[in-house]
This record gives structure tokens, C-alpha cells and sequence, in this order.
């Protein structure tokens, strides 16, 4: 069950249930007291929303919770600086948050800041027919990765410049790992849907563990570098970038940076498992879960 459902009490105590499984909205009344809730001759003791991903796990017979809501900040360490290029980028840190009620995205946010506020005419803008700059920004010559080392494999993520403060020339950075907020296989991993392989440029689907391990490569234009270096071969390929591109600065995480938390020993349940049906060609089960806390 994924977080953010809606669940309900029964005032009979017949346990908990879950608002969209009650069944289809036309059929439910206002309860009596007046409330205004829609329940039908059911009224809620009170109601909720689980914050946990909540797995059955059928054999053998138990409940396992995950949270997966994250709001964690994380320091760089420099890993790579580019002497050749004379515009380098300052990064202290990274945040990883994951909101249900927002998206199923994983987002990374962070702030590149140029080491001088001399215009290098990194962004570039429109221009109208007379030829003067507008404000729109139509390039920017600075291209964030986000990589992950996942079983010995390098995947990436392009990074989006999402706003650029001009008087401090400081480039706001966002990349996202879609997912669907569902743990998935034995390993109980997670299955983000938009990496693309070091090397190639189609995305594709991996399973990635609760702990994952991530560098951050700033990518400018070989015009702006002066003499382009040709000693460091970078460990992420990204074809896009391969020809007018060079990695100017490479950011390292030493920590443990976790997608997700395992509750399940910590939070305690009793699972109750049937099979109305057995014996018809259509088998579903039922489940019911009551923890102590």
C-alpha cells in the first residue's frame, strides 16, 4: 500500500479500511451527525493517513514498513578540479527530498556559484530583431549530471538549471528520479524509472537499494575553457556532451544517502490474511492490519 492513503476507523470497531475501497461515491450519504463526511452508515472514529509504504509479505505472514518521506542535506567533498579552465563552480551541499503528496519524485536540489561575478556569458539570451538581449534565456552553457553507481553499473541524470541569480551568478539546479513510490521484488527495492546508462542516452528502468552513493559533474563549454583537459577521463559518458563539453568540477558524497527507511522493527502489527473465494477461478485476498501504536 502506498503512502498518503486515506484511512478510516469504524465506530462498530470493525476495523480499519481505506476511503477508496469503500466503493463508488454516488452510493455514499452524509453520516447523521452531520459532519458532512461521506461514509454512508459508517462514521469514523477518526481518520488518517499512513505515511509508510506498507508491505504484506505472504510467506511468511507479516507487515513491513518503509518511509519513504525525505527531506536529508548532505555536504560535498571536491573530487575533480579542472585546472585548465579558469571559471570554476562552488558547491557546499545537496538536499534529497521525496513528498507523496506532491509527486512520487525523487528530487535533488543544489546551487552551483560561479568563482567570479565577471559575466562569462555562460547564459545566453534571446535576442529581438534589432539585435539586443531579452530576458529570456534560450541556452545555458553549463550542464549538471547527477551519476549513481548501482552494482558496478554508472547510470545518470541530466540536471535542469531551474532559476539563475544574475548579481551572484548562481545556477539553481534540480534532478529527479521518477519513480512509483512502490517497493518492488524480495530485495524490497526501489524501481526508478529514468536513468540512462553511462555511455548511452536511452532511459531505462533499474532497481536501486535503500542506500545509494552519487557524484555531481559540472559540465561547461569547451569555448570557455582555455585549454581543454585531456588528462582526466571522467567515469560518467554522456554522449550529448561528449564533443563541445568538458567536466570542470566533480562533487563527491561520502555518506550513505538513504531513499528510503525500514521501520519494520520498530513498528509492530498484526496481519490477518483471508481468501473469500477459494475454489473459483478469480482468487483475491483479504488483509487487515492492527498495530499497537
Amino acid at each position: 500500500m502506498k503512502p498518503g492513503r486515506q484511512i478510516f476507523y469504524d465506530k462498530n470497531e470493525v476495523g480499519y479500511y481505506d476511503k477508496k475501497l469503500i466503493g463508488e461515491e454516488e452510493k455514499l450519504t452524509e453520516c447523521e451527525c452531520g459532519c458532512g463526511c461521506l461514509m454512508g452508515e459508517r462514521h469514523p472514529i477518526f481518520t488518517y493517513a499512513s505515511p509508510f509504504i506498507t508491505v504484506v509479505n505472504k510467506s511468511p505472514l507479516s507487515i513491513s514498513y518503509y518511509l519513504d518521506v525525505i527531506n536529508d542535506t548532505y555536504i560535498f567533498d571536491y573530487d575533480y578540479i579542472n585546472q585548465q579552465s579558469a571559471i570554476q563552480f562552488v558547491s557546499t551541499n545537496i538536499n534529497l527530498s521525496k513528498n507523496y503528496l506532491i509527486s512520487d519524485d525523487y528530487v535533488f536540489r543544489m546551487s552551483f556559484t560561479q568563482n567570479s561575478t565577471t559575466n562569462a556569458d555562460i547564459v545566453i539570451y534571446e535576442k529581438d530583431e534589432e539585435g539586443n538581449k531579452t530576458g529570456v534565456i534560450s541556452d545555458i552553457l553549463l550542464k549538471p549530471v547527477l551519476s549513481i553507481s548501482i552494482n558496478g553499473t554508472t547510470y545518470y541524470v541530466k540536471g535542469d538549471i531551474v532559476n539563475f541569480v544574475e548579481n551572484t551568478f548562481t545556477y539553481e539546479t534540480e534532478f529527479r528520479l521518477s519513480t512509483n513510490s512502490c517497493l518492488i521484488n524480495e530485495k524490497n527495492q526501489v524501481q526508478i524509472v529514468n536513468l540512462i546508462r553511462s555511455g548511452e542516452s536511452r532511459e531505462e528502468s533499474v532497481f536501486v537499494d535503500e542506500i545509494i552513493h552519487i557524484s555531481v559533474y559540472a559540465f561547461l563549454e569547451n569555448s570557455l575553457i582555455s585549454d581543454k583537459d585531456t588528462t582526466y577521463n571522467p567515469d560518467i559518458v554522456v554522449p550529448e556532451y561528449n564533443t563541445n563539453y568538458s567536466v570542470v568540477n566533480k562533487y563527491l558524497i561520502n555518506e550513505d544517502m538513504h531513499l528510503f527507511y525500514n521501520y519494520s522493527s520498530t513498528i509492530n502489527s498484526v496481519c490477518k490474511v483471508n481468501k473469500p473465494n477459494e475454489g473459483t477461478e478469480t482468487e483475491s485476498y483479504n488483509f487487515s492490519l492492527k498495530s499497537p501504536l
